[in-house]
């Protein structure tokens, strides 16, 4: 692992890279699907987020592309080194595109980057528009 597993740029000798030892905190939306189609009303979004050996202090949604964030109800149980699951109601009134995110807070008060660092091997892929997800309200 010492050899395979550091962030390095595209020219650099990996050997040279910072070994990566723990996952970055993040969260992600397992629904609704990317691109799903979804009537106006009650949209349940779920997802999961995940800070390693810290734990979830909490997760905010975003349905306006980041412009403002929610609050999220953590849900199951809390268990060191696991995901969290969360949810958020979105009551959607208007029709047309919209962007989700999440974004996640440690118990140690570390939140989640809008965006990742870039690294050749992609590891630590924890931005929030990385795992947005565009859903059409028809």
């Amino acid at each position: 692992m010492d050899n395979v597993y550091r962030i390095f740029q595209k020219g650099e000798d990996a050997a040279s890279g910072e070994v990566v030892t723990g996952i970055a905190i993040k969260s992600i939306i397992t629904l609704p699907l990317k691109d799903a189609q979804l009537p106006v009303g009650l949209i349940p979004i779920r997802g999961a987020a995940y800070a390693g050996e810290d734990g979830i202090k909490k997760v905010e949604v975003s349905i306006d592309d980041g412009q403002t964030w929610n609050s999220a109800r953590l849900i199951g149980l809390e268990a060191p080194y696991a995901w969290r699951h969360w949810e958020y109601l979105w009551d959607a009134q208007i029709k047309g595109a919209a962007t989700i995110m999440s974004r996640a807070t440690s118990t140690s008060g570390e939140q989640q980057p809008d965006t990742a660092t870039w690294n050749v091997l992609g590891y630590c892929n924890n931005g929030i528009q990385e795992h947005a997800v565009t859903i059409q309200v028809i």
